[in-house]
């Protein structure tokens, strides 16, 4: 059977089966969510969860037509029974006239009315109820076949996940997003503005815990915590009462945070289910945050104190008491929810979003689904009040933001005030139907690259681009996917340039280069296995910025080509692309010359540092992964590079593809590399997770258990952190030492430089070395450096003097030879001196 009923929001009219009353429908017209009643009553509901009204089926007009109908068809009824019985009488004569058709039909008796069933039978009795409104009525239903129809079923408005944590669902839907100019304690960052968030989303209800992190990452990085990595060591005895395990996870980087989304993602329940997570933009955050109160400093109300979120309850704010001052993080959940069932949103800690920081970007920014600025500061949004700020802090259009890096150190930013909660997608099957009714025959991920991977290889790139942008309508934030995107937008434009067709192949060059854009402006950098695999893509849309002469571009596309090692190779390589420009135009072997230019280029350099390097004696015997004893004199007579690392380490993980390249490609040479490993644990405890990590990353090299030797580790002098490289000799001797992440390039050139000493092709000590050429800050680098150090300024006013002091040495790194450089020095000079001095 089935049922008409009209939208109360939008006043379209649809049509549905009967076997979806009582489920919650959406209205293919205005995407608003209502329930369907046998009794067709509304359903008061709560506007803050989400819920809305129930769509009524029955208008006065459906009561008439049927009224109608019911009347003919007695009419009918009545006709039929007086022929019948007039039909079965004795006839009288055979030639009788019928008897005259009355005038008016005759009256009824009087009986009461049985109950409309105002829903048709089926949809052409539905339709002859349609076609008997007047034309002219403002509230003419239209033809219910004009009419596009979402059969999905609504989303639940919660939902538990493979690893337990809880999701609310947050809907969709305008607000206003900033603080008014009357707000007590505003910034200027802080405009208040309308926004559209258009897709309703999940949002976990507590932040991501240290229990959860330590499930998905396998490791502990927690400050407060009584067991694991934490960093507390002189206060983890007043944790031992403490269920540290419910506390939320801090000392995590927003790359760290990236990565439990990623890992998370993967989980094949969570694939299974369709479920996608990531950090919230800081539009999501905010709106979630307010629980549908706009015009209130906080969701709770016109105040806050420590009684009602963990923060320092020294400083409360809008009349609240002064309370106490825990000074740590506590178990998340422990005060009351927002409105929307999200807790801990005002304290214990602040929270990673996805958007870069721009003071000014609420003025030029989307209003539809904002994604943040794009720029080369790389510094993020974190959102929210933590146990150690004041309620300031904690309003919610209250903008905090911290660098990705720390540039004294180069290390990723850490501390134990930031944590982060996770949002996803509603899954598929409650979204518009692309890959068939309800989403159910959308494909795996691998399903979905394999497919592609046919219809390329079949020279259908039509095809392939097509299924995987289908699949990014579902999906947008699939890193695997966008790069594959990336990757297939370009190739059809290598094919097309061969054949000739070079306007369309422009086309397609431009496509590659969004999906990267898209790329960077998402997930922030590309990770090494992922830049190996666009290796062919960037070089393309660098080599075609260069034709048409757009340096800025071809420099942005190389440096997320080389990542790091950009800034060492720079002026090499854009000389490399001048002289390669005048000598054969449009270059098809451009990426050969960079690379190899690139590399000569820092292999000089590596000659130079190696001979400048204090060298030493080293020698181990250590226990392989399958029992055996090595002896570092046992690959006498090759170079080779020994790793200090473990599993736990980020950097480390970051290195590991690189090894295995360079293990490959120079298994012919007397080359040879060793891992030792140090988990932190027993040695058995330690040989299980080394092999775990072995086979599931495919180490093609040696690899030590150093756990419970600490002999090995005290022969490298100064050997404090992880990963550690030693690069050594034929005759066993080290030659080099680093610590910390290298690129592949940068770890290569270390390896010929020792390979060529053997042929004698290493560079004299006592010839002078041509010194790197620096670059020449141009305008564009001058207001760049002149922008973040303003900035900088703005921080010291603000008391954020351990960020103030961070980007003046980022200033000094980033913009060489600028006069904010220079400014920026002075102001270090004055610091060691005299100390930041509070304004």
């Amino acid at each position: 059977m089935a049922i008409s009923f009209r939208c109360p929001h939008c006043g379209n009219s649809h049509i549905f089966s009967d076997d979806l009353i009582g489920k919650r429908l959406r209205c293919q017209s205005c995407q608003q969510f209502a329930t369907l009643t046998t009794d067709g009553s509304d359903v008061e509901t709560s506007t803050s969860t989400g819920r809305l009204p129930v769509m009524s089926r029955i208008n006065r007009w459906h009561v008439l037509a049927a009224g109608s109908a019911m009347m003919a068809c007695l009419l009918i009824a009545f006709v039929m029974f007086r022929a019948g019985r007039e039909s079965n009488s004795p006839s009288v004569a055979t030639n009788q006239s019928p008897a005259p058709i009355p005038d008016a039909p005759p009256e009824m008796p009087n009986q009461p009315h049985a109950p409309i069933d105002t829903a048709p039978t089926d949809e052409s009795a539905n339709s002859e109820v349609v076609a008997n409104h007047d034309e002219g009525s403002d509230e003419d239903l239209p033809n219910p076949e004009e009419i596009p129809i979402n059969p999905n079923l609504a989303p639940p408005e919660r939902i538990t996940n493979s690893i337990g944590m809880e999701l609310a669902l947050i809907p969709a839907g305008d607000f206003q997003m900033g603080s008014p100019t009357t707000e007590s304690k505003r910034d200027e960052d802080e405009l208040l503005h309308k926004v559209t968030l258009s897709e309703s989303y999940y949002m976990g209800i507590y932040e991501v815990t240290q229990e959860e992190y330590r499930t998905v990452l396998k490791r502990s990085p927690s400050y407060f915590s009584f067991q694991g990595d934490g960093r507390n060591k002189l206060k983890r005895d007043k944790l031992k009462t403490e269920d540290t395990d419910r506390f939320p996870v801090e000392w995590v980087s927003r790359a760290e945070a990236m990565e439990f989304c990623s890992k998370l993602s993967h989980n094949p329940e969570e694939r299974a289910a369709e479920r996608m997570y990531r950090l919230p933009t800081e539009a999501e955050w905010e709106r979630a945050c307010r629980g549908g109160q706009e015009s209130r400093p906080f969701s709770s109300g016109e105040s806050l104190s420590s009684a009602e979120a963990n923060i320092n309850g020294n400083f409360p704010y809008g009349g609240g008491t002064v309370g106490p001052y825990l000074q740590r993080t506590v178990k998340v959940g422990s005060y009351r929810p927002n409105q929307f069932g999200l807790y801990d949103m005002d304290g214990n800690v602040s929270e990673w979003c996805h958007d870069q920081y721009d003071a000014s970007y609420y003025r030029y920014g989307t209003e539809q689904d904002p994604q943040g600025p794009t720029h080369d500061i790389k510094v993020y949004v974190c959102r929210g009040g933590a146990w150690c700020f004041g309620a300031t802090s904690s309003r919610s259009a209250y903008r905090n933001y911290r660098p990705h890096l720390r540039a004294d150190k180069n290390r990723a930013f850490h501390c134990n005030y930031i944590g982060f909660r996770v949002v996803c997608a509603v899954p598929i099957a409650f979204r518009e139907p692309i890959f068939g009714l309800g989403n159910k025959d959308v494909p795996s991920l691998d399903e979905l690259l394999q497919k592609s991977n046919e219809l390329e290889q079949d020279g259908d790139f039509q095809g392939a681009v097509q299924h995987v942008s289908r699949y990014l309508k579902l999906f947008p934030n699939q890193r695997e996917v966008v790069i594959r995107q990336a990757e297939l937008e370009q190739r059809w434009a290598e094919s097309l340039e061969g054949t000739g067709n070079v306007e369309r192949a422009a086309e397609h060059t431009a496509l590659a280069g969004r999906a990267i854009d898209k790329f960077v402006a998402t997930f922030e950098d590309l990770s090494e296995s992922e830049r190996t695999t666009l290796r062919a893509t960037l070089f393309w849309l660098a080599r075609d910025s260069a034709i048409n002469g757009d340096s800025k571009q071809m420099r942005t596309r190389l440096k997320l080509l080389f990542g790091a090692t950009y800034a060492a190779i720079e002026p090499i390589a854009t000389e490399t692309i001048r002289q390669v420009l005048r000598s054969s135009p449009g270059f098809p072997d451009f990426d050969a010359q960079i690379y190899q230019a690139a590399l000569t280029h820092l292999e000089q350099r590596a000659h130079d540092q190696i001979q400048n390097f204090e060298g030493f004696e080293f020698d181990f015997q250590l226990t392989d992964l399958d029992g055996n004893r090595v002896n570092l004199d046992d690959q006498q007579g090759k170079v080779i590079i020994v790793e200090f690392w473990g599993t736990w380490c980020p950097d480390c993980r970051d290195v590991v593809p690189h090894l295995v390249g360079l293990k490959q490609d120079y298994k012919q040479k007397d080359f040879e590399i060793i891992g030792i490993n140090y988990e932190r644990m027993a040695p058995d405890e330690s040989h299980s997770s080394v092999v775990e990590f072995h086979d599931k990353s495919q180490l093609n090299y040696i690899c030590l258990i150093g756990d419970g030797n600490d002999e090995v580790r005290n022969q490298v002098p100064g050997l404090s952190e992880y990963p550690t490289r030693l690069f050594v000799d034929r005759n066993g001797k080290v030659r080099m030492r680093v610590t910390g992440y290298q690129s592949r390039l940068e770890i290569e050139s270390f390896v010929k430089a020792l390979l060529d000493e053997k042929q004698g092709n290493a560079v004299n000590a006592t010839e002078p070395i041509e010194p790197i050429p620096q670059p020449q800050a141009n305008p564009a680098l001058q207001r760049k450096a002149a922008k973040k150090l303003q900035l900088a300024k703005q921080l010291k006013s603000r008391q954020k003097l351990g960020i103030y002091k961070d980007w003046l040495l980022e200033i000094v790194d980033e913009y060489p030879n600028t006069k904010a450089a220079a400014e920026a020095t002075e102001l270090l000079e004055d610091i060691k001196t005299r100390g930041v001095q509070k304004q």
